[in-house]
């Protein structure tokens, strides 16, 4: 057999790297669909005889579907029994404060800048039903992290781009919430940011299921409370109105700003000492991709 040249090996190199390059791209544009076509298809099912929460119980299934096929075509993660034998509590209620504390300082800043210039007209207060609530804490939580991190990030790990890996589904995610304003959609962002790197650098996606669920549980507890007099009062302690925008009172600004510096010194100097040195997820699961 004819031995290659230096230049025939080269050209080899360059074309497998470009045929890697077409099917991240391929598989990005498959991914970046997904979640799209949910989010349609919860808006094309709802008529005058559906209430919109049927929409997304029926949107969410199919999120959910294709969030399972995602897991086990492109996922690359820790086994599932390994992450439960390697599970550490802390790692996940840090990712929670500097997802809070982070996507709050961030909203308010924003607000304020804004408030100068336009006004908001404050959510109403809801009244979710018991098949809302663990819709909100429970399915998407895992829904969308089947799609955003265990998807999207297991795709992207195998191009060898962190910030890639990070950032592309945190915009995908930000994007999803469009609902929003843009202080909130920072905040979404910030979130599906500091998700990101939680799984990317451990490969257990139970974490970010569970700092997921608990961001929404936050998030639906002032949302109930809401219109109480408990709640107003509590609210009323934390935040300000400002053109209609929820800014933080500055005693609150200055301690969550104290948790979230704190939250990434840890992040930078004590969690890389567990994970940094440990193999990639990819290499955990295997490379046939299977989730565990």
């Amino acid at each position: 057999m004819r031995q290659l040249t230096p230049e025939e090996i080269k050209q080899r190199e360059i074309t497998q790297e470009k045929c890697k390059k077409a099917m991240y791209a391929g598989q990005l544009a498959m991914l970046a669909m997904i979640p799209t076509f949910v989010e349609l298809f919860c808006s094309m099912t709802i008529r005058e005889h559906w209430k919109i929460e049927h929409a997304r119980y029926i949107g969410g299934a199919v999120g959910a579907i294709a969030g399972v096929i995602l897991c086990l075509l492109f996922g690359k993660h820790r086994p599932i029994r390994q992450q439960f034998r390697s599970f550490d509590l802390r790692v996940p209620l840090m990712f929670f404060l500097l997802v809070e504390t982070g996507g709050k300082l961030l909203f308010s800043l924003t607000a304020l800048i804004l408030s100068r210039f336009s006004s908001v007209t404050p959510a109403e207060n809801t009244r979710d039903t018991l098949a809302q609530i663990l819709l909100t804490v429970i399915v998407t939580p895992i829904l969308e992290e089947l799609i955003f991190r265990t998807g999207m990030v297991g795709v992207l790990k195998k191009s060898g781009s962190r910030l890639l890996a990070v950032l592309f589904p945190a915009m995908l995610f930000m994007m999803m919430h469009s609902s929003r304003n843009l202080p909130g959609r920072l905040d979404v962002l910030n979130a599906g940011i500091f998700l990101a790197v939680c799984y990317y650098e451990t490969g257990i996606i139970l974490y970010a299921m569970l700092i997921h669920s608990l961001h929404n549980l936050a998030a639906l507890f002032f949302s109930v409370t809401g219109g109480t007099e408990t709640g107003d009062r509590l609210i009323g302690l934390l935040q300000r109105r400002v053109s209609g925008y929820g800014v933080l009172r500055l005693p609150v600004l200055i301690v969550f700003a104290l948790i979230f510096l704190a939250g990434m010194i840890w992040l930078l100097r004590v969690f890389p000492k567990k994970y940094a040195a440990a193999e990639p997820a990819e290499q955990i699961s295997g490379d046939d991709g299977r989730a565990g």
